[in-house]
């Protein structure tokens, strides 16, 4: 039984990533979804380029990432929140999380067979490898971000300013 003035004492969120706080973790990981979301943005035009349409629409998938990232990074260092759109903005945020890794899930089943088609020696594999490795990095990236992600809503109606 519960008194008017008990204390309900609540666990913070436990991130496995690192010692940080969830806010912190976020704009990390969010950071790191940028940089690395523009580098395969950057590797597909540049290593996969083939007048292909499917690396075209691959690459304007990274690049509305990279829009949805960058406002979403800007919202949690700022601290701010405009009315519910920070709801908007996390959820956008989820989605592209989700198409950052269903793209990055493409790559790395794409680019093994891209490169059988293409090339002729294994020191053309080479671009192909990082680009590869890239892919699989974002993957495992897009997990983690996702389990931390969903732990932001709380913390962004309590702790961000009108």
């Amino acid at each position: 039984m519960m008194s008017t003035n008990s204390v309900i004492v609540q666990k913070p969120p436990n991130t496995l990533y690192c010692s940080f706080s969830i806010y912190v973790t976020t704009c990390i990981l969010a950071m790191f979804q940028i940089i690395l979301t523009s580098f395969m943005a950057i590797l597909y035009k540049k290593v996969l380029e083939g007048g292909s349409y499917i690396v075209h629409i691959v690459f304007w998938i990274h690049i509305y990432c990279i829009f949805v990232s960058t406002i979403f990074f800007v919202f949690c260092v700022y601290k701010r929140k405009i009315g519910s759109a920070y709801e908007i903005v996390l959820h956008a945020y989820l989605l592209c999380v989700l198409l950052n890794g269903l793209t990055s899930f493409f790559g790395v089943m794409y680019i093994p067979l891209f490169f059988l088609q293409t090339s002729h020696s294994f020191m053309e594999g080479v671009d192909f490898f990082v680009c590869f490795a890239a892919s699989a990095l974002l993957l495992g990236l897009q997990w983690a971000i996702k389990q931390v992600t969903e732990q932001m809503l709380p913390v962004m109606e309590h702790d961000f300013k009108v």
